[in-house]
């Protein structure tokens, strides 16, 4: 149509009046597409999702090892926090798991009472003296058992001993290990023992023919190793034997643990070769064992 009127656009190109105005944008460049606008609400919802995605197990390892991979292999410790754990409930035949782990939540019950096959089966063994030595005697028997220079005994209620002799070294070991009635007993038992001493600096006591005698009260407290540790009494003894022309020196050790007390007398004929640690170190094995 002759009569329309042409006119150049800014892209350079004519247009005839009527085809409309042209876009003031400038054209696309060939090849190049076009870049759809943002939706704000879309975004919005996928970060909800990433969010929700990374609360996974697999989101939070997925986006660990996305982590890994950015930083050149570098480990990184990601803590993801769960607001809402999930509560898993045990079946009937499961046990609940155990959410009270710290060290101050657990609570150390005091040793025993026990009765004698366990005091028995506590009792050391006779390679604690030494590789040659033999367990000569022991027994259940509680009628046989008596505070130190013969003080009474009260509320005692089953027993365990035992008598190791060693012939190479000539050292020889007496274990007793007593179950009271309650703490207070097996406490007050060896308040009495150390009371027969102090009265006169020293006690004796003749049974079998030898005569034991205890001279002393050492200062000292149970070993580590003893739960509810209560008192201890540490003396030293000399034994006289009919048959034996020296007589042979040692230590006697006590100590209270809960409801029990672990008595340990050992000697030799060798003066000076039991000390009080020495006696202390039977004590130890003594009440690792019981416990």
């Amino acid at each position: 149509m002759s009569g329309q009127q042409r006119w150049q656009a800014p892209d350079g190109r004519r247009y005839s009046s009527g085809q409309g105005s042209p876009s003031s944008a400038p054209p696309r460049p060939p090849g190049r597409p076009e870049r759809p606008r943002k939706n704000k609400p879309e975004n919005e919802s996928r970060l909800v999702s990433f969010r929700e995605w990374l609360s996974t197990t697999a989101g939070a390892v997925s986006a660990i090892c996305a982590i890994i991979t950015l930083i050149g292999g570098t480990v990184v410790v990601v803590k993801i926090l769960d607001k809402n754990p999930t509560t898993v409930t045990p079946g009937p035949n499961q046990t609940p798991p155990n959410t009270h782990t710290s060290p101050e939540l657990i609570i150390h019950k005091s040793p025993g009472p026990f009765d004698s096959a366990q005091l028995q089966s506590a009792l050391l063994s006779s390679d604690a003296v030494g590789s040659a030595a033999i367990v000569a005697s022991t027994s259940t028997d509680l009628s046989q058992i008596s505070g130190t220079c013969g003080v009474p005994l009260s509320g005692d209620t089953a027993t365990a001993y035992e008598t190791i002799q060693d012939q190479q070294s000539g050292t020889v070991l007496t274990e007793t290990l007593v179950s009271w009635d309650s703490p207070a007993d097996a406490g007050q038992a060896i308040t009495n023992n150390r009371q027969a001493v102090d009265q006169s600096g020293s006690c004796s006591i003749t049974s079998n023919g030898a005569t034991g005698q205890y001279t002393g009260d050492y200062a000292g407290s149970p070993p580590p190793s003893c739960v509810n540790p209560g008192q201890y009494f540490a003396t030293q003894i000399k034994v006289s034997f009919p048959s034996s022309t020296f007589p042979y020196f040692g230590f006697v050790v006590q100590a209270q643990c809960g409801a029990t007390t672990i008595f340990i007398r050992v000697y030799n004929d060798q003066p000076g070769a039991i000390t009080q640690q020495v006696a202390n170190g039977y004590l130890s094995s003594a009440v690792s064992k019981l416990e």
